[in-house]
């Protein structure tokens, strides 16, 4: 992607993207967090173990914006529609078919710490999946799934 650089002087300057696995990975890496806001207290902080901070808002028409980085800077910020974002990488969706609009994007460091984060989000999205009011046995394996 091309922007024009502050100042009015007409320069391109070259911005870097980040990749649809990427974009994936931190919507779904939201989206567990944001059902992890309903937790006890004590267990909405498991995702940010890896020092990856991911927030989730969503707007009107489907719409859903994200912010990704450490705890103090934001080094990723994108909006899009939810669905897609999160099957984007598997199912082959374009950055235009997701409405992709990326407005802070900062390569670096904590992209390392993406993976390992998504990875912990699947774990505990299973044990969620799991938890059944009906069957109390499954409470345990949701709780050694969260720890």
């Amino acid at each position: 992607m091309q922007d024009m650089m502050p100042g009015g002087g007409g320069k391109v300057a070259d911005k870097p993207e980040p990749n649809m696995k990427l974009i994936s990975m931190v919507a779904f890496i939201g989206r567990v967090n944001y059902v992890l806001h309903s937790a006890p207290l004590r267990r909405r902080g498991h995702l940010n173990t890896y020092g990856l901070i991911v927030q989730r808002r969503v707007r009107g028409k489907g719409r859903e914006y994200y912010e990704a980085g450490g705890r103090w800077i934001t080094q990723l910020q994108f909006s899009g529609i939810g669905d897609r974002l999160v099957d984007a990488y598997e199912a082959g969706y374009s950055a235009k078919e997701c409405e992709l609009v990326v407005t802070k994007y900062n390569p670096g460091e904590w992209e390392k710490q993406v993976e390992p984060t998504y990875m912990k989000a699947k774990r505990i999205r299973a044990a969620i999946m799991l938890l059944d009011p009906q069957h109390p046995e499954t409470w345990n394996m949701k709780n050694e799934a969260l720890a």
